[in-house]
């Protein structure tokens, strides 16, 4: 599916969550509108993973087999976000809630080598009989830079427990998250057969860029609020948060300017940009604390 058709299908969606939003405000209304707003601190680490492993190309050559890849780290830490949004109440217990949120931090990650491995057959002076050669090599790999932001849009239901002085929020519903960022250097490799049967070694640095998509998934939450006068309240809870698919794609290539023999980029796409990047949580467990004003 098109980047075009999957927006196209999010906002299909999100207009739905705001069609049932606005059906029910003349019921809302009757009570008080809520804002909050709050500071967000994720309780786990964001870590994970981005693996190449294909067939370097010997271009000007003839038979070749070989491999090369990489693992590059992505640990982004504890970023620390914030989240404001708008609860109606459609009645003493029940009622809507939406809200967004945004969380941005650096990625970083130190590296194990990069391995390259060809092995070919050409005919070398002076005797120019076909000969089996092989090249190998392990390069020692810079740690990982880069950036992460992500979105939340949330529409929710919402159960109100407890009294004028203390209480207790349930909420649960749609999540539409929105994944942004990059991370540098991905290496790829690829051979040239010269003159000779001299073999010559290029080598293109990426800057992988994370697909910039909206995906549908889910949140529940539960804050606890205590009033600290007649229209302002502090809060605090947790709030689980489905994760977006992380995927990449190749953006650019870094050190165009420095290569010998050009590396199109539609080619490291083809051997690099196939495999996502991964991380170990299917989801975010979050604590918040703010305030909230009605």
């Amino acid at each position: 599916m098109t980047g075009g058709r999957v927006k196209s299908k999010v906002m299909t969606r999100v207009a739905a969550v705001l069609s049932l939003v606005l059906l029910a405000a003349p019921a809302a209304a009757q009570s008080r509108v809520e804002l909050f707003g709050s500071f967000v601190v994720p309780a786990q680490v964001v870590t994970g993973t981005f693996t190449s492993d294909y067939q370097p190309l010997l271009i000007n050559g003839g038979t070749a087999t070989g491999r090369a890849g990489q693992t590059l780290q992505l640990v982004g830490g504890r970023p620390k976000g914030l989240l404001v949004g708008v609860n109606w109440p459609a009645g003493r217990r029940l009622g809507v809630q939406l809200f967004g949120s945004r969380a941005s931090h650096a990625i970083g990650g130190v590296n194990t080598p990069n391995q390259v491995r060809l092995t070919y057959l050409t005919r070398q002076p002076p005797d120019y009989i076909e000969r089996e050669f092989t090249y190998q090599r392990s390069f020692d790999w810079p740690d990982t830079e880069g950036t992460l932001t992500l979105w939340h849009l949330g529409a929710n239901g919402l159960l109100r427990l407890g009294g004028e002085r203390v209480d207790l929020t349930l909420t649960g519903g749609l999540l539409f998250s929105h994944l942004s960022g990059h991370f540098d250097k991905a290496s790829y490799v690829e051979f040239r057969m010269g003159g000779h049967s001299t073999l010559f070694y290029e080598e293109a640095l990426a800057r992988l860029r994370f697909s910039d998509e909206w995906r549908a998934g889910y949140n529940a939450g539960v804050d606890v609020a205590i009033a600290m006068g007649r229209h302002v309240a502090l809060t605090t809870g947790v709030r689980w948060l489905s994760s977006p698919a992380r995927t990449s794609v190749v953006a650019e290539i870094l050190n165009a300017d420095q290569q010998i023999f050009e590396v199109p980029l539609t080619r490291v796409q083809e051997h690099i940009a196939t495999q996502p990047a991964v991380f170990s949580q299917t989801g975010a467990l979050v604590f918040t604390i703010g305030l909230r004003v009605r």
